[in-house]
């Protein structure tokens, strides 16, 4: 229904989320439910990426077959949350190749990193430095803890890696401004 519901909107792009399967069976539907949304998500005329929310924190092997029946069944993108920031930036190095060298055929991959404990944008940056796109929002405005800053990201892949991201650099501060301003929440003066 969900899917019959976004094509009729016009939606041409959508992004279901993975649980992790409790078990063998579990894992099983799981990867039979997959194939059968991917093929009728398919017929409707809509592309899908995958949402696996808590990588850090779940079955690594078991996220890694399911991201392959993901991949198998025409998933366009492996959109990574690290919602609770349990990967360090060390540990997000090794995570996001591991985790790439693990899939049977390269597929983009994001890594949206919250800020819980303030490394977001380190996390970020190793992230994009071991092979995933960032997830940023400006001023870093996001629920809860908020995530990694648009401006922070750049600007380190920038001047720290010499990473040329398109973003243009002499426009940052007043977006950063204009969206402080809209949400009447300053930026923090340091």
């Amino acid at each position: 229904r969900s899917v019959d519901m976004l094509a009729e909107l016009g939606v041409r792009s959508i992004n279901p989320g993975l649980v992790e399967a409790a078990d063998a069976d579990a894992e099983k539907r799981q990867a039979e439910e997959f194939a059968a949304f991917a093929d009728y998500a398919g017929r409707q005329g809509l592309d899908w990426t995958l949402t696996i929310p808590e990588c850090g924190r779940r079955d690594f092997d078991k996220m890694v077959r399911a991201s392959n029946v993901a991949i198998a069944h025409g998933a366009q993108r492996l959109d990574l949350m690290d919602s609770t920031s349990s990967l360090s930036p060390e540990a997000m190095k090794l995570f996001v190749r591991a985790y790439r060298a693990g899939l049977d055929r390269p597929v983009p991959l994001t890594m949206h990193h919250h800020d819980d404990f303030g490394m977001a944008t380190a996390g970020t940056v190793a992230a994009v430095t071991a092979g995933a796109s960032p997830d940023v929002a400006l001023n870093g405005v996001s629920y809860r803890s908020g995530f990694a800053a648009l401006e922070e990201v750049v600007l380190a892949l920038d001047v720290l890696y010499g990473l040329d991201t398109g973003i243009r650099l002499d426009r940052l501060q007043w977006a950063a401004d204009e969206l402080a301003r809209i949400m009447d929440l300053p930026i923090p003066p340091l």
